[in-house]
């Protein structure tokens, strides 16, 4: 089974299985990648990204932020699905943060974020692609 994970303003990953398979192709959003991010950062620091993830490496991932965040509705749902700028916005993060977090954990965080909902994709999917087939 081969997965190749897209992460852009918001990642995605298709798993291909076996040739010899009969399961189908699967393809979906797994949650917010750049868009979060490039968006705290032009907020905090300016520019469009985070070069390198300098300021993302500098701070330190909030573990209870990151539970919070991944409360959302949409990292439980079951592919195929899809997400964008609707549910994943800084509005949206400022919902889940105290105030009290430096603004260099929150980029570390959502890189974690990032990270986390690639690998919760990957193992809904394999969860699926190895499931039996329904009867019909």
């Amino acid at each position: 089974m081969a997965d190749g994970a897209q992460p852009g303003r918001f990642a995605n990953l298709t798993l291909l299985p076996p040739i010899e398979s009969d399961a189908e192709i699967i393809g979906f959003d797994t949650g917010p990648a750049n868009a979060l991010m490039d968006g705290w950062h032009a907020r905090h620091r300016g520019g469009r990204f985070d070069p390198d993830g300098i300021w993302a490496a500098s701070g330190r991932v909030d573990e209870t932020l990151l539970e919070r965040l991944l409360t959302e509705p949409f990292f439980h749902r079951p592919p195929p699905r899809s997400t964008g700028r609707e549910v994943f916005h800084l509005d949206w993060l400022a919902h889940h943060l105290t105030g009290r977090e430096a603004p260099e954990d929150v980029q570390a965080t959502l890189s974690e974020l990032t990270a986390t909902s690639v690998a919760l994709g990957i193992a809904m999917a394999r969860e699926r692609l190895e499931a039996p087939p329904a009867a019909a």
